[in-house]
C-alpha cells in the first residue's frame, strides 16, 4: 500500500519537474507497469477470500488504492504538454487505463450489499472521490471502444458509498459535499474544471 502512495507522488512530481519529455514519458511507463505488476499480485493474492463483505479493511483498501494510483497517472499526463503525436497517444491510453480503474472501483462498490462503515478504512473515501471525480470529468468516452460507455452510473454508485459513510467519516461526508456540488454544476451544464484540483490530492 505503501508503494502505491509513492507511486502517486512520484507521477505528480514527474509532471511538475520540469524534465525533459523523453524522461518524463519514460518515468511514467515505468510506474504503469509498477503498478500494474503491483495490482496483479494483489488481485492474485487475495482471490482466496470468499466475499467482498468478509474482506480485511485493508485489503478492500489497498484494491481502491491502486486504482487510484492508476487514475492519478492519468491526470499528470493531461497536466504535462504533449511533445508529439506518440506522447498524445500514451496518454490516451493512460486515460482509457484510468476510466477503466475508476469503472472498476464502482464494480467493487456495487458488489458490496452494503458497504460496511464501521470497517471502511478511514482513508477510503479520498479513493472513492478520486473515481468519481474522474468518471464526472469523462461522463462520455466513446472515443474508447465502439459502444459509447458513460461514466455517470459508477459516479452514482460511488456517490453513494460516501452516502453510507458519512454518518461516521468526516471525511466522507466533505468529500461528499463537494462532489455533490462539483455533479450538480456539471449536470446543469456548467464547465467542467475539477480535475485542476487533482495535484492538492498529493498532499494528504
Amino acid at each position: 500500500m505503501g508503494a502505491v502512495w509513492r507511486i502517486g507522488r512520484l507521477s505528480l512530481a514527474s509532471s511538475l519537474s520540469g524534465n525533459d519529455p523523453h524522461e518524463f514519458w519514460t518515468r511514467h511507463e515505468w510506474l504503469a507497469t509498477v503498478l500494474e505488476k503491483r495490482t496483479r499480485i494483489l488481485i492474485q493474492t487475495s482471490a482466496t477470500t470468499s466475499t467482498l463483505d468478509n474482506r480485511d479493511p485493508m485489503l478492500t483498501f489497498s484494491h481502491m488504492l491502486g486504482r487510484s494510483a492508476i487514475i492519478y497517472l492519468s491526470i499528470t499526463t493531461e497536466i504535462k504538454p504533449w511533445q508529439s503525436v506518440k506522447h498524445q497517444t500514451m496518454a490516451s491510453t493512460f486515460k482509457e487505463r484510468a476510466y477503466q480503474a475508476a469503472r472498476d472501483m464502482a464494480h467493487l462498490v456495487m458488489a458490496m450489499p452494503r458497504l460496511c462503515c464501521f470497517k471502511a478504512h478511514p482513508f477510503l473515501p479520498n479513493a472513492l472521490s478520486d473515481a468519481a471525480t474522474f468518471l464526472m470529468a469523462h461522463p462520455k468516452t466513446p472515443d474508447f471502444t465502439s459502444q459509447e460507455r458513460r461514466g455517470e452510473d459508477g459516479v452514482e454508485q460511488l456517490l453513494g458509498a460516501l452516502r453510507n459513510l458519512r454518518d461516521v467519516n468526516n471525511l466522507a461526508r466533505d468529500l461528499l459535499v463537494k462532489l455533490e456540488a462539483d455533479n450538480l454544476r456539471i449536470t446543469s451544464g456548467i464547465p467542467n474544471t475539477i480535475l485542476t484540483e487533482f495535484p492538492d490530492r498529493c498532499n494528504i
